[in-house]
């Protein structure tokens, strides 16, 4: 650039959102290290008894993610009341643990993966957050929200979202909001500026969930991890510990109900709705953690089913490809990881990489059609090992962290669910959510015997209209909460 000549303010925003991007998506890909945790800095770091640092830590490697956690997250009611041990020792270590599971690259399997898509899509809402954080909103005069607005067009409801965008910054439209939901259960009422941010609002969230379930490859299969997620929670037995009257009660028996390993019939007993029941194994739904377990072992079963087809059929792999990509999946991170980013500077299949670390003299006797099976079976190891390793972290670590950060959870937010048992009716809105979470999988789920020819008829306007029809519930839930729970 020559001397003199300076960037426009389009110039700098473009720029922003450039470096915003790239730094948001290297931070996430980081975390496939342990290393990343280690240095991420507060709040990830070791506390004296005061909960101040014990000693000084150098600057995050993570800093657009230390911003969003600690502007956004760390703040909030209930979370700022956390033990000084949740994030350093807790959550931390979890997150170690994910690190040295040592879980599979997409590159391997040669498709995006399940957890590379849920990644992507988090850092995209993650990225728009970030820019907002740094850019701010501009001040000026504000807006009148009950003017007209064209919300048939682009240019009106982006309009409406930027106009309710600078009162809540700017303006009262927070507390208006308030006002809205206290008299009436239709937040969209207050004006017809508030009314295209909500449309705005709800086309962008049909439009990520049409992105995520239907344009993605992942889609089906993320869809039957809801819909085995949905069948495995047992409402029904939650509703009726909502009906528990003693707040004190209520909670303890809602821990016992998703972190204890007793039986679903020692809970019942317990909280006394029945009395005598038979007490025995434990079963599917006993708690938080099996809940985790079963849906994970249920896709275990599925990628083993493809790794025994595979292995039956020796006119499509030969012994030897088998053994010696199963003596591949041995190695430790450091010799795969050597392996994988040699197929990458060469150009080479992975498949080929893998046979080439081993004996050469496989990569001749490897056919074309032998190729592509070698790579489903490699993908089918892959996955199962992934799936094992996500249990053994989530259900099966010693000492428990996932029940601790659960159990940690609900104390901190103790207070605040006392208040909202004794002034709203949860089973309600418990109801609510199952009814809403079953009409999404329906209208989702396909309906003929063409699965992927279903699931390309789906358009945004379909997500749209589960969003406009369910909408309802979250304003019901809004007006009993600002109407029973002193703010």
């Amino acid at each position: 650039m020559p001397s003199g000549e300076y960037l426009t303010a389009p110039q700098l925003r473009a720029l922003l959102d450039i470096l915003v991007h790239h730094e948001t998506y290297a931070e996430v890909q980081s975390f496939r290290n342990t290393q990343a945790i280690e240095s991420y800095g507060w709040p990830f770091v070791d506390r004296d008894s005061k909960g101040s640092p014990a000693k000084p830590h150098s600057l995050s490697s993570s800093p657009l993610l230390q911003l969003l956690l600690t502007r956004l997250v760390l703040t909030a009611p209930a979370v700022r009341d956390l033990s000084t041990d949740f994030w350093p020792v807790n959550f931390k270590g979890i997150m170690k643990q994910f690190g040295d599971a040592n879980l599979s690259d997409s590159y391997d399997k040669g498709t995006l993966g399940t957890r590379k898509r849920l990644a992507t899509a988090a850092s995209t809402i993650h990225e728009a957050v970030t820019r907002g954080l740094l850019s701010g909103v501009s001040d000026g005069p504000l807006p009148d929200l009950h003017g007209q607005y064209d919300r048939g067009e682009a240019e009106g409801l982006t309009k409406a979202w930027r106009d309710c965008i600078h009162h809540l910054v700017y303006g009262n439209l927070i507390d208006d909001i308030f006002n809205q939901l206290t008299r009436t259960e239709s937040l969209e009422a207050y004006s017809p500026a508030l009314e295209g941010a909500v449309e705005y609002a709800q086309l962008h969230i049909a439009t990520f969930l049409h992105q995520v379930f239907v344009l993605s490859a992942e889609g089906p299969y993320l869809l039957k991890l809801v819909d085995n997620v949905h069948r495995l929670v047992p409402y029904t037995v939650i509703g009726q510990t909502l009906r528990v009257g003693n707040a004190a009660s209520m909670i303890n028996a809602m821990s016992r109900l998703f972190l204890s390993k007793v039986s679903m019939a020692a809970i019942s007993n317990w909280i006394g709705l029945t009395s005598n029941a038979a007490d025995g194994m434990n079963l599917k739904y006993a708690s938080v953690q099996r809940i985790f377990s079963l849906v994970l072992e249920w896709d275990t079963t599925d990628f083993r089913k493809v790794v025994e087809k595979i292995k039956l059929n020796k006119e499509i792999i030969s012994y030897e490809h088998m053994t010696t990509i199963d003596k591949h999946l041995t190695r430790d991170r450091k010799q795969r990881d050597s392996v994988r980013e040699k197929s990458k500077q060469e150009q080479k299949s992975i498949i080929v990489a893998i046979l080439e670390s081993e004996d050469p003299q496989l990569v001749e006797s490897l056919t074309d059609h032998q190729h592509a099976p070698c790579l489903e079976y490699y993908a089918a190891r892959l996955a199962i090992m992934d799936r094992e390793h996500i249990i053994d972290v989530l259900c099966n670590s010693a000492p428990d962290l996932t029940t601790a950060i659960v159990s940690e959870g609900l104390a901190a937010l103790d207070p605040m669910i006392r208040v909202v048992h004794k002034n709203v009716d949860l089973r309600k809105h418990l109801a609510s959510m199952e009814a809403f979470l079953t009409d999404f999988i329906k209208t989702i789920k396909p309906k003929t015997q063409d699965s992927s020819l279903k699931l390309n008829f789906l358009t945004v306007e379909d997500f749209w209209g589960l969003l406009q029809r369910n909408r309802h519930r979250l304003w019901t839930y809004l007006h009993d909460f600002v109407m029973a729970v002193p703010i």
